[in-house]
């Protein structure tokens, strides 16, 4: 990971299917690149959303998809970088939406295939201008 951070320009990362890969580490050193707005790091089996994320605060939008990570819980909400405005969680763990998730207010869309109505009700209530996609 330590020669990524040379890669000033960088706008778009696709790191999925690494399980084996140090998240924590990979952020770290992204938060360097000022101008990564797209991440993709699904199928990683993330189960938390390392502290680290936050670092990448020009991080846009954020794939999850196919990890056992709810990133709306209260433990994991807070590692999110603020400016996204984008965030897929397609087959990811589901639970109850924490009240911080007003703080995002730049989040615009969440695609997802399998949250509830409860779920999808919660978003809407804290973010209202937030479309859902469920694909």
């Amino acid at each position: 990971p330590e020669n990524i951070s040379k890669l000033k320009n960088l706008k778009v990362l696709n790191v999925s299917a690494n399980p084996r890969l140090n998240l924590s580490q990979l952020f770290y050193v992204l938060a360097d690149s000022l101008k990564l707005e797209k991440l993709n790091i699904s199928n990683n089996n993330i189960t938390e959303l390392p502290t680290e994320l936050c670092y990448l605060e020009h991080l846009k939008k954020l794939v999850l998809d196919h990890n056992p990570v709810n990133p709306f819980t209260s433990r994991n909400m807070m590692n999110l970088p603020e400016n996204l405005s984008s965030i897929s969680v397609k087959e990811c763990a589901e639970g109850n939406v924490d009240q911080r998730l007003k703080k995002f207010g730049k989040l615009k869309q969440v695609q997802t295939t399998s949250y509830d109505y409860e779920t999808i009700q919660q978003i809407h209530l804290l973010l209202p201008k937030v479309t859902v996609l469920i694909q």
